[in-house]
């Protein structure tokens, strides 16, 4: 029987009891620029702003407007002490360059897009997966996807503990190599793109998501091969709730760096 990983349990259970024990007496202010036009964006930052209101940390919005007007306000926003954050919920608008996430301060990207005051969520989230898979640094595994600020950090992070660990980024690649694993992390956002023809390992870490023509959230990981795992942590419900509580986490951490 697969063990589903799930880290709305982990994070209800373990991640925002912690959390709570760093809670000051004023609010911070965490600063999150979108896209209104991006559908899987919107509902993530919905998805961060409830969890920022359990976790005392108030929000403001501000939409992307034009690549001069954004690194203006981001520059302000650097320089203003009572703002502790700044997210750039990704993707970018196509006409924006990485030198809009570049101009954040490092104190305030608490994303972890390129500061090395953070571990990034997303990879704080996905090590908390693997540890629910016994021997974790053991075993062969697979990171299928390296994108910049999320496959090459999950990688970047997990090679120093994971001596088995490899990467791959081409659908070739990952065809020829992806039997060879015991475990794969996919963060590519490609539907059924791990599936049982090219993957018979025993655990799958799905980060890929991506929003279908009907508003649903879905994976990298075929369905059908779900039951055949012995270990996965699925879209949604997975590696996403984690990801959400420790974003929270690096806002308290914020606080206290820029005070």
């Amino acid at each position: 029987m697969t063990k589903l990983i799930l880290g709305k349990e982990i994070a209800e259970q373990e991640i925002y009891p912690q959390l709570e024990t760093k809670f000051g007496v004023k609010k911070p202010v965490l600063v999150i620029f979108y896209n209104p036009k991006d559908k899987l964006g919107t509902k993530y930052i919905e998805i961060k702003q409830k969890a920022a209101q359990r976790c005392r940390i108030a929000v403001r919005f501000e939409p992307y407007q034009s690549f001069k007007k954004d690194l203006k306000k981001i520059h302000q926003l650097n320089r203003d002490s009572k703002i502790a954050a700044i997210l750039l919920q990704l993707p970018l608008p196509k006409k924006y360059t990485p030198e809009l996430i570049y101009a954040v301060n490092p104190k305030k990207d608490v994303d972890g897009l390129f500061s090395k005051f953070y571990v990034p969520p997303v990879v704080r989230a996905v090590e908390r997966a693997l540890k629910e898979i016994p021997y974790w640094q053991e075993k062969s595994t697979l990171v299928v996807g390296q994108g910049e600020f999320v496959g090459k950090k999950i990688f970047s992070f997990l090679k120093r503990t994971m001596p088995k660990i490899q990467a791959v980024d081409s659908d070739k690649a990952f065809k020829a190599l992806a039997p060879k694993f015991e475990i794969v992390i996919s963060c590519v956002g490609k539907p059924n793109l791990i599936n049982e023809k090219y993957f018979q390992g025993i655990a799958a870490i799905d980060v890929g998501t991506m929003v279908t023509s009907n508003g649903k959230i879905v994976g990298d990981v075929d369905p059908k091969l779900n039951s055949k795992l012995q270990f996965l942590a699925p879209v949604p419900g997975g590696v996403g709730p984690m990801t959400v509580a420790y974003l929270m986490d690096n806002v308290w951490k914020a606080v206290r760096l820029n005070e």
